[in-house]
């Protein structure tokens, strides 16, 4: 499975007298204030490696606890990862990376940058599926063939030595 690298830059600015945030997605140029994030794309059959970067950040850091990610529109309001997003790494500092497996079906990951010193942010990816097989906790296909050969193999027998 090829991987996509998806930078993103951040930085505060003020508006209507509130510091808010600015995101620029770098592989394609997007950007936007509050209202207005662009989504992060990542097409069907890759994963995604993130890199989000705070730009001219006068001392913001990502928080002890800087990302909350589930799928849906809906806004995590408290911590949870979606089990496609590993490897988070970056608290307490200016840049944050993580890896999105971008599984299965495609859907939307919304997602809540937290900080330390300035108020969080909370755009959206979204991922087009289909990069690697999702374990759902069933029998893998090759022990199933293998188990089926061996049952197959048994009866084979049995009717030989009759």
């Amino acid at each position: 499975m090829a991987n996509k690298h998806r930078g993103i830059e951040i930085s505060p600015f003020m508006d209507h007298g509130e510091k808010t945030w600015r995101l620029k997605v770098l592989h394609n140029g997007k950007q936007g204030g509050p209202g207005h994030y662009p989504p992060v794309v990542v097409p069907p059959g890759f994963g995604g490696n993130f890199e989000i970067t705070i730009v001219d950040g006068e001392g913001i850091t990502f928080s002890d606890d800087p990302i909350w990610i589930r799928e849906g529109t809906r806004k995590p309001d408290e911590h949870v990862i979606d089990p496609q997003i590993t490897n988070i790494r970056g608290a307490n500092t200016t840049v944050l990376t993580f890896h999105d497996a971008n599984k299965g079906r495609p859907r939307t990951l919304t997602y809540v940058l937290n900080f330390n010193n300035a108020r969080p942010l909370d755009p959206e990816i979204q991922n087009g599926g289909g990069a690697e097989r999702i374990d759902n906790g069933g029998p893998s296909p090759i022990l199933v063939a293998a188990a089926v050969a061996a049952v197959l193999g048994l009866i084979a027998a049995v009717l030989w030595l009759k």
